[in-house]
């Protein structure tokens, strides 16, 4: 006989740009573009030990912010 428990499960309904508050939410075009970031910082980190620390960015931010770190390559360099 197969016993069961209840499990509670999260799951990402939008991200909200920390930059410039664009919400977005699964069903848009640009969702899988933006950054999600969070880390717990380490020993003598400039954040502080054991904080954590966190940033959420629609694409158009991470590319205005970033852009000029970003390396970008066709599908068939990869």
């Amino acid at each position: 006989m197969l016993e069961y428990t209840t499990q509670t499960t999260l799951k990402v309904a939008a991200s909200v740009c920390d930059r410039c508050q664009r919400r977005l939410t699964p069903e848009d075009m640009d969702w899988h573009e933006g950054l999600s970031l969070f880390r717990i910082a380490g020993y003598a980190s400039v954040f502080g030990d054991g904080n954590a620390i966190s940033l959420d960015l629609c694409p158009e931010c991470v590319k205005e912010v970033l852009g000029q770190w970003i390396r970008i390559s066709s599908p068939e360099v990869q």
